[in-house]
């Protein structure tokens, strides 16, 4: 499929790349958002790299009552 190991290495930085810029633009209203709306509450200011910790360390708290409310009651897997 692939015939050398420049365009493994292609691919694989074309993967990573796209990954961290779909993980910033997912991020950014969160950012835009706690920046513009938390220093009104004396809460201080993130960085981008903040908001993809603090957006990663919610949906992991949040996931088991997130996966609960979304299966039908009743139903046996």
């Amino acid at each position: 499929m692939y015939s050398s190991n420049s365009e493994i290495l292609t691919l694989a930085f074309s993967v990573v790349l796209i990954f961290v810029i779909m993980t910033v633009v997912a991020t950014l209203p969160f950012y835009l958002l706690w920046n513009w709306i938390m220093p009104l509450f004396g809460l201080p200011n993130l960085s981008i790299i903040q908001s993809i910790g603090f957006l990663t360390l919610l949906n992991l708290l949040t996931l088991p009552y997130t996966y609960r409310n979304n299966k039908k009651y009743g139903e046996m897997s």
